[in-house]
């Protein structure tokens, strides 16, 4: 099933947009998604070649900006990160296509990755924890 990364960022932090891309190149590869997406406003950034750059209206809300974005999607498999999610160790890409599968065959309709208070959290299955719709985490 085709993957696709998208990247959520701001003309106002090209600087951290700039290491997010390196970082993600080291520890993952453009590789494993069939497309990568960068939603943003306008700038000056030029995006690394394999990265499908979408413009939103920096005046809309955040909401408007982001369903914007998402109708240029085409992938039903999306991995969403801001840009100042650094990633700073291999990936473990195939514990991401083990989960990957799980949604697909479950009533799941998304699986956050997150340092939370396990506590709060019942286990569904090994390496993944239910969240309540009432936890305040959510």
């Amino acid at each position: 099933m085709d993957k696709a990364l998208i990247v959520n960022s701001h003309s106002s932090n090209i600087e951290c947009l700039k290491l997010f891309f390196k970082c993600m190149e080291k520890y993952i590869g453009q590789d494993y998604f069939s497309s990568i997406y960068l939603f943003i406003d306008e700038s000056d950034y030029v995006s690394p070649d394999y990265v499908t750059d979408v413009y939103y209206n920096p005046n809309d809300n955040f909401r408007d900006q982001m369903v914007f974005c998402l109708g240029h999607v085409r992938e039903e498999i999306l991995l969403y990160s801001n840009d100042d999610y650094l990633f700073y160790e291999t990936a473990d890409l195939d514990l991401a296509n083990q989960l990957i599968d799980e949604l697909i065959s479950s009533d799941l309709s998304f699986i956050k990755f997150c340092h939370t208070d396990l506590e709060a959290y019942k286990e569904y299955k090994p390496k993944l924890l239910l969240i309540d719709k009432s936890c305040e985490n959510t």
